[in-house]
């Protein structure tokens, strides 16, 4: 069952490395289809991460929601106080991790 599909291949793995970490098993799929580009449509290249039991779905949905959610939120270093985009796990200034 397709759960996540995203024109960068980096963020496909991303959300596959995520999910294992909950012990949800995927696949990725169309990996290296960005080089057919031009002769097929774009959104048909895109790489696609695949669940290999559908009974993990709604986990996997509220997973992949709440780092949607995170990567939009900005934050702020409790170390140097620099304001950080929600996608880095790491202050960009100081390198002190993101407390939650």
């Amino acid at each position: 069952m397709l759960i996540y599909t995203h024109p960068l291949l980096y963020q496909v793995v991303n959300v596959q490395n995520l999910l294992s970490l909950h012990h949800i098993e995927t696949i990725v799929r169309n990996e290296y289809a960005a080089g057919a580009t031009g002769d097929l449509s774009a959104n048909e290249t895109w790489a696609e991460l695949w669940l290999q039991d559908e009974r993990d779905q709604a986990q996997a949905q509220q997973l992949i929601a709440q780092m949607d959610e995170q990567s939009r939120e900005e934050w702020f270093c409790s170390q140097c106080g620099e304001k950080n985009s929600g996608s880095f796990e790491v202050c960009w200034q100081c390198q002190t991790e993101r407390r939650l």
